[in-house]
């Protein structure tokens, strides 16, 4: 039979304390091509855009609803080192240590990006992190 986790609302928002804490201050965002890896412990991928310097706190207080929902504070533009749309992102410390990755597209993902133009702006539209266990 499948999981069927479920966690309570007050565990998911400390998740996501958790998270923006892991991150601390002056974390990194990267944006890559290709397929994502499995977990974290994977390689870097084709670097699209990056780094991009994130907020101090990474995000505001996680929502109180089901499932709580994590809002970073959208980055600053960057100019993309590759003409490609990516397809994922990778955030990592100041120090460089990865603390986690997701999905990233034109739709449908957990950060929303068009396609990157070498040389130009890239513009991260809009990003959520939501537990990854509630419901089913």
């Amino acid at each position: 039979m499948a999981s069927k986790l479920n966690y309570a609302i007050a565990l998911q928002q400390a998740q996501h304390a958790a998270t923006t804490a892991a991150i601390g201050a002056g974390g990194k965002l990267y944006l890559f091509s290709g397929t994502q890896p499995a977990d974290t412990t994977g390689a870097d991928g084709t670097l699209v855009a990056g780094p991009f310097t994130l907020g101090s706190p990474f995000a505001a207080a996680a929502s109180a609803a089901f499932p709580s929902v994590l809002s970073p504070t959208l980055p600053a533009n960057v100019n993309a080192s590759a003409s490609a749309q990516p397809t994922w992102y990778r955030v990592k410390t100041s120090a460089d240590v990865v603390v986690m990755d997701g999905s990233a597209g034109v739709s449908g993902c957990d950060m929303t990006v068009g396609p990157a133009t070498s040389g130009q702006p890239v513009a991260i539209t809009a990003w959520t992190i939501t537990n990854g266990n509630s419901g089913h």
